[in-house]
């Protein structure tokens, strides 16, 4: 392995096992070490990732200006990624440090909300940029449930298809003890 992405891999994971200690500046000094190591454009998922690990650490230790100026850079950065969801997420981290301290949306932060509704295809937005993007946050987790539904139900599907249906090669049914499937 790389010894630059092995420096980066072992500083995220023991900064994530100090921060599930609740030892929040030590997991910072990690998480910095990541993202001074790590080009955003090459990593854009992990970095983010790190980079909301970082609000969040700052965040539970009051440690407002620190928590905004993380949660900023994924928003003077939004080109580093493509995806609409990472960009929603990263909006997310930005919504809830300013509404836990009572802090204005930045005016210059506006225009991405709207790249963000045309993609997902919401009507037009609230005129509060923090409102909107709750209700878009709200609207997502409910479609991701919905999705996730989905999925279980064709996967549990296929599964009990692939049990109860002859095998092609054998031609005798597959079918195990104690497993009923919904039809």
């Amino acid at each position: 392995m790389d010894p630059d992405v092995l420096y980066v891999k072992l500083r995220k994971q023991i900064g994530f096992c100090y921060w599930q200690a609740n030892a929040h500046v030590e997991a910072i000094i990690h998480f910095q070490k990541v993202t001074e190591n790590l080009a955003q454009y090459l990593h854009p998922s992990l970095y983010f990732q790190v980079v909301g690990l970082l609000i969040r650490c700052n965040w539970q230790i009051q440690e407002f200006r620190k928590a905004l100026y993380w949660a900023e850079i994924p928003l003077k950065n939004q080109e580093a990624t493509s995806s609409t969801f990472e960009k929603l997420t990263n909006r997310k981290e930005y919504t809830d440090v300013l509404t836990d301290f009572n802090e204005p949306f930045h005016k210059d932060y506006e225009p991405i909300i709207g790249c963000v509704i045309a993609y997902l295809g919401f009507r037009e937005p609230p005129t509060d940029p923090i409102e909107t993007i709750n209700t878009i946050r709200t609207t997502n987790r409910i479609w991701n449930r919905k999705l996730s539904v989905i999925e279980l139900e064709y996967a549990y599907s296929k599964d009990c298809d692939d049990l109860l249906f002859p095998s092609k090669t054998s031609g005798s049914t597959a079918r195990l003890p104690g497993i009923e499937c919904m039809q």
